[in-house]
């Protein structure tokens, strides 16, 4: 079994062979940041949540301003 720690703020994958085996860190190229944004929200699912819960509170936002506007037009 191997284990990898992904620091994606440095860049770096940490491998290290089963428990108390070898270790050593590799570099890997950079993602770009809004891969690092999905990765950072656990993965692509999380981060599709995520994102539908703020449009939900803009559109929450945005129905009752509406509705505001309508008390003011018609009374």
């Amino acid at each position: 079994m191997w284990i990898l720690t992904w620091d994606i703020s440095r860049s770096t994958i940490k491998v290290q062979e089963g428990k108390d085996g070898d270790c050593w860190e590799e570099n890997v190229g950079k993602f770009p940041e809004n891969l690092q944004e999905i990765i950072a929200e656990g993965g692509l699912t999380e981060w599709v949540k995520h994102e539908i819960a703020k449009v939900a509170v803009l559109i929450d936002d945005l129905y009752a301003r509406a509705a505001a506007c309508l008390d003011i037009l018609n009374p």
